[in-house]
């Protein structure tokens, strides 16, 4: 943003945002965030009755999951816990290999079991402490989502705005590439398949690497994206000279999505192509929810300046799609090549 005088603390374009040389970070220092359908169960009044039930049940689905989880973690635990120790006592040792599992000989039922069972852990590739710790941390894990964890987080607090208020708009930061570079891979990654250079001798040669200027707008996090964040990023991107804007995220709810359909809209008075991805859960987006797009009955598009792209895979035949790629013969207009892409990353990092 040459308009801009870095560092100097002032809104020298007068564009509302201060210090906006690479664009601006619509998240502040928030790496991580809920998912919407957890939001939606936190604040009811969001959504309608049947969008919150939606929610709900996805909810109710992770429990029964985490709950039979945990009956089979505290299983697994304990037979790994009585099996070690027996091995440990049989070698009079509290360090062993595979080999030497397997060298025990013994008439005695328990330890013959316990045999079976180290030598079945040993099989993950892992040291059996190590294989202990994984075995707690998905135990922990399903006793959070039994506890309901997720929802007593607010991660958005620390950024001080309302994000159900699209007027407020005084938050945020300069620093577009967030407070953890290695955050930053996906974004990195995306702008390097149109901007790294060319003939590098590295591979990876940038789609328009000699015509392009990169403006980089944070607004997803690891999590789902608030809808404010897009909506204000996409106009944001527009009023600041973008003519194209790529987005590669999406979700199943969107409370807000008017504003991200004005947002779009907007972006097509000006004349800028919105490229989004379909995104990556192997669902049919012609029947499945998933936002943003620019079809609200997923029949008629509102707007003609939003193409959704779908991944395709490098292996001809019936695996051409990518198996985690979204797609729907309506809401699907073209699929790109979108696995084993080689591009840029942060530290240089393949």
């Amino acid at each position: 943003n040459a308009k801009e005088i870095p560092g100097d603390g002032i809104d020298d374009d007068k564009n509302g945002y201060i210090d906006d040389i690479h664009g601006w970070n619509f998240l502040g220092d928030i790496t991580k965030e809920l998912l919407e359908y957890e939001r939606i169960l936190i604040d009811k009044s969001l959504v309608d009755e049947a969008t919150y039930q939606k929610a709900k049940a996805i909810n109710d689905k992770k429990i029964a999951e985490a709950t039979q989880a945990r009956t089979q973690l505290e299983s697994m635990l304990s037979a790994v816990n009585s099996a070690d120790e027996a091995i440990k006592k049989e070698l009079k040792k509290d360090v062993y290999t595979l080999e030497e599992v397997e060298k025990i000989t013994s008439t005695d039922a328990t330890l013959t079991q316990s045999k079976l069972i180290m030598q079945q852990m040993f099989s993950f590739g892992l040291p059996v402490a190590d294989l202990k710790n994984e075995i707690k941390k998905e135990l922990e894990s399903s006793l959070a989502t039994l506890n309901g964890d997720n929802l007593k987080q607010n991660y958005r607090k620390i950024l001080g705005d309302n994000p159900n208020d699209l007027t407020d708009t005084k938050y945020g930061n300069n620093n577009v590439i967030g407070p953890d570079k290695d955050e930053a891979l996906h974004g990195t990654h995306v702008a390097g398949i149109v901007a790294q250079g060319r003939f590098n001798n590295l591979g990876g040669d940038g789609v328009v690497a000699n015509n392009v200027e990169i403006m980089a707008l944070r607004a997803v996090p690891d999590g789902d994206e608030y809808d404010k964040d897009i909506a204000l990023a996409i106009r944001y991107a527009v009023d600041n000279g973008a003519k194209i804007i790529n987005g590669s995220f999406g979700k199943a709810f969107s409370p807000q999505k008017q504003w991200v359909y004005d947002a779009i809209k907007y972006a097509e008075e000006k004349d800028v192509l919105i490229v989004h991805a379909a995104g990556n859960d192997a669902k049919n987006i012609d029947i499945e929810d998933n936002y943003p797009n620019d079809s609200d009955d997923k029949k008629v598009e509102f707007a003609d300046n939003f193409i959704t792209i779908g991944a395709l895979n490098f292996e001809y035949g019936d695996k051409i799609m990518a198996n985690f790629s979204n797609f729907g013969a309506l809401n699907v207009d073209v699929f790109a090549p979108g696995v084993q892409i080689y591009a840029t990353a942060p530290e240089n990092r393949l």
